[in-house]
């Protein structure tokens, strides 16, 4: 995405043979810096979908994203909220 500087990539394995990949992203809109937590899913043949922001308004400028594979085969991704260390939010994803 033209003028969106992806940062901070994490990568984690998936038991599918894929890998799920989260990066910080930041683009200035209307003259306001606009951070977010991106993500996207690759399978063993390639790129799986298209690129998604995961966080959302209520992580208003987030911090550094980490991924976990569970053992069920999901995966949960966290990050900061507000570059705050003691606000952490967190979602599930199917692999």
């Amino acid at each position: 995405n033209p003028g969106f500087i992806q940062y901070a990539p994490e990568v984690e394995a998936l038991n599918n043979g894929g890998f799920v990949i989260t990066f910080s992203g930041s683009a200035v809109e209307n003259g306001f810096a606009n951070h977010d937590i991106g993500m996207r899913v690759f399978t063993s043949n390639g790129p799986a979908g298209l690129e998604g922001i995961i966080s959302d308004a209520s992580s208003h400028n987030p911090g550094s994203s980490s991924i976990t594979r569970l053992n069920d085969g999901r995966y949960v991704v966290a990050w900061t909220a507000n570059q705050d260390t003691t606000n952490v939010v967190a979602r599930i994803f199917n692999a």
